[in-house]
């Protein structure tokens, strides 16, 4: 036996609750979400900072060239450039990949160690040495990230760790002090 009753509609109460609730979830998410995108620019700024590094190391260790990274601000104030300069001749093709993307709006400041923006990293090809310290990189809205640079050719990545004892005795000239 089927009920012919009527299913209760919403009351007005009932409608304005729910579209009140729907309201606070939509703008406690709307709050969130520029930070999540400015960290999501800065992580893409940092990614890129890497593949620049990474990009001179290739450099130095398949053509034997010194080369020096310079980092800088931007001419229109707008983040940083990150630019390759190979102290060897190069390929006017090559040179033109090297330094087709070299800015990177999404970081507004940084250091090497202790020395502050603009600076110049020095990848000797000679000996195969990169420079040693840690690249700390900050974005526009707080974000802050790490590079080390270990001194030797190794893989260039975020954040800090500590140098294995098959590194030092394959490399222990990287170890030492600049002079």
């Amino acid at each position: 036996m089927v009920s012919n009753k009527r299913k209760r509609a919403f009351t007005l109460v009932e409608i304005l609750l729910g579209l009140t609730l729907l309201a606070i979830f939509l703008g406690t998410a709307s709050i969130s979400i520029p930070k999540a995108l400015a960290k999501e620019r800065f992580e893409k700024g940092m990614s890129r900072a890497v593949a620049r590094l990474s990009l001179a190391q290739e450099v130095m260790l398949d053509y034997g060239s010194d080369v020096e990274v310079v980092f800088s601000f931007r001419e229109d104030g707008e983040g940083i450039e990150i630019e390759l300069k190979p102290l060897k001749p190069l390929s006017e093709a090559l040179l033109t990949h090297l330094n087709r993307s070299s800015h990177v709006e999404e970081i507004v400041s940084g250091r090497f160690d202790e020395t502050p923006l603009p600076f110049t990293l020095f990848f000797d090809g000679t000996v195969g040495a990169t420079p040693a310290g840690v690249l700390s990189l900050e974005g526009k809205r707080g974000n802050s990230g790490e590079l080390t640079l270990r001194g030797f050719p190794s893989e260039i990545k975020r954040g800090s760790y500590a140098i294995s004892e098959t590194e030092i005795g394959t490399y222990p000239e990287a170890l030492l002090p600049p002079s």
